[in-house]
């Protein structure tokens, strides 16, 4: 067994059997037809493996048996002009099955490409041909080098804004190979660039007049500027999923003063290095949806969302007009999570289903290991028990057939069961008036509270048989999704209730789902931190005939 260590995971561990069955079934991933190591990368023998630097993942190590014996002898091989078919001609006693598992675990990881390595364009300085080489796991657009190469030199860029900050950063993208271009407004239409860049000197009339013309041809912008001692990044506009530059102005100016000849150096060279990992589909690229600011005397970032503004007449049109602070943070989240054109999808983003690290995530139960225990199933409260398994407990389809795998009678966002249940237990025989937590893991109730803690008054008289509140595990889930785990948290809550209701009337019960409640009360009563753990529902339990 292979063994991949990636330095920002400490238990980040791939096998190669495990990734050769996932690249082979899962559509996404598309594993190179002639495998080719990344030119350029550093490779260090280590006693038990190998290490590689200079991909975009830091550093990835290679560890185990095979790492020791095999992949020394598959490297050379891996020059872009073989199948995994005709590898076996070049390791003529190692099984197909075997090179095949290798070849995934090293595209996983970062270090092949498709094809060879062929000459690089002449308009793309060696340099910068070798980073887009190393780098093109950040995202998993690009085949190969060539077409990253091809993508930077083949978009022409038309550069805005006061000198001699246009010209600087018209000198910084030449050098690395981009057709950049002087635009002087709308005598020279937008339509004759693909992409514009823009430099903000703080005349939000010209910005949005850049605006208007990009929209006008159909290309996106980027915003840039540069202050005495900040450099900003973004946003990327486009007129297909962000707001206008009026809505971004609104809640920002440029940055003040004039920037001095080593700061000003420093901010072409940013704005430059986001213009080619843009162009070139390589890199991380933040100006997607927010200005990225940079301090350069604290040496400090900070990052600022670009949102449509209801009641925009560009963005909006319909909607009422915006505070004066900007839209609703709802409205803000929505947007801050929203998907991007399919054509600025990165297939590398779905590889994080497949992190050991998060792998491990959907096998966490919470559990309350000193609270008292009432094992459920065998009879023991029938209705209860079939309800809260159903609805947020695990369901067994044998090892045999499912080796490891982590099965839910509902389904949740990336499997991790973000679901979680208590029940406040006020009228239910065979069972002491209490707070308990639902446990998946061995399926049993936990009491953890007396009824006298309290209960929020959301459902109204006659006082319910049982009150289940589900909360939402967000750290479970951002450890993976990030900000787009609190949007989960709510699908998944959704997809619950609609489970619950279903199940209901099969155990003869009546749920009433409460459209309102107290947090302060609940978080009180079962003692949750609501920024780890928030309430997504609560709902209201009794059997049929008292309802």
């Amino acid at each position: 067994m292979i063994q991949v260590e990636e330095a920002t995971r400490n238990d980040g561990r791939l096998t190669a059997t495990n990734m050769a069955y996932a690249v082979a079934v899962d559509p996404q991933f598309t594993v190179p037809v002639r495998p080719c190591l990344a030119p350029g990368l550093v490779q260090v023998p280590l006693v038990d493996g190998m290490a590689f630097v200079g991909t975009g993942n830091r550093q990835t190590v290679l560890r185990g048996r095979a790492a020791v014996r095999l992949i020394p002898r598959l490297l050379p091989a891996l020059d872009g002009t073989r199948t995994v078919a005709q590898l076996t001609e070049v390791l003529p006693d190692v099984r197909e099955s075997d090179l095949s598992a290798c070849v995934s675990l090293l595209y996983v990881s970062g270090l092949l490409q498709d094809g060879p390595a062929g000459t690089v364009l002449e308009v793309i300085p060696p340099e910068v041909a070798g980073y887009l080489g190393r780098n093109l796991d950040t995202t998993r657009v690009n085949r190969n080098r060539d077409e990253a190469c091809e993508r930077l030199a083949r978009t022409r860029v038309l550069i805005a804004g006061p000198e001699p900050l246009a010209t600087l950063l018209r000198t910084e993208l030449t050098g690395a190979g981009v057709d950049a271009h002087s635009w002087n407004g709308p005598a020279g239409a937008a339509g004759e660039g693909d992409f514009l860049v823009a430099v903000d000197d703080g005349d939000p009339a010209a910005m949005a007049r850049v605006d208007e013309a990009c929209r006008r041809a159909g290309i996106g912008w980027l915003r840039t500027a540069a202050g005495e001692r900040t450099a900003e990044i973004g946003p990327l506009f486009d007129a297909r999923y962000t707001g206008c530059y009026d809505c971004f102005a609104k809640a920002r100016s440029a940055p003040a003063g004039v920037p001095s000849p080593a700061r000003t150096a420093t901010w072409a060279a940013l704005a430059a290095t986001e213009v080619v990992h843009l162009l070139s589909r390589v890199g991380q690229v933040p100006s997607m949806s927010a200005c990225t600011s940079f301090d350069l005397e604290e040496w400090t970032q900070s990052v600022s969302g670009a949102y449509r503004r209801p009641g925009c007449p560009t963005c909006l049109p319909t909607g009422a007009p915006s505070a004066v602070d900007g839209p609703a943070l709802a409205h803000r989240y929505e947007q801050s999570v929203a998907f991007p054109p399919r054509e600025w999808l990165n297939p590398k983003e779905h590889q994080a289903h497949y992190r050991p690290a998060n792998h491990a995530l959907q096998k966490y139960n919470k559990e309350y290991s000193a609270a008292p225990r009432i094992p459920l199933g065998d009879g023991t409260l029938p209705h209860l028990s079939g309800l809260l398994l159903r609805t947020a407990g695990l369901r067994d389809l044998g090892d045999e057939a499912f080796p490891g795998q982590v099965s839910r009678w509902a389904p949740t966002g990336g499997n991790l069961g973000s679901v979680q249940a208590y029940l406040l237990a006020l009228d239910v025989p065979g069972l002491d008036p209490a707070w308990y937590f639902y446990q998946r893991g061995d399926h049993s109730l936990a009491r953890i509270r007396p009824a006298s803690a309290g209960i929020s008054p959301v459902v109204g008289d006659p006082r319910p048989a049982a009150l289940l509140v589900l909360t939402g595990g967000l750290q479970v889930v951002a450890a993976k999704y990030h900000d787009f785990a609190y949007r989960i948290l709510c699908l998944d809550a959704g997809v619950a209730l609609a489970q619950l209701s279903a199940l209901a009337d099969e155990y003869g019960l009546t749920a009433t789902f409460a459209d309102r409640w107290d947090d302060t009360a609940i978080n009180a009563a079962l003692r949750l931190d609501p920024d780890a753990e928030p309430v997504t529902a609560v709902v209201a339990l009794s059997p049929r005939n008292e309802r």
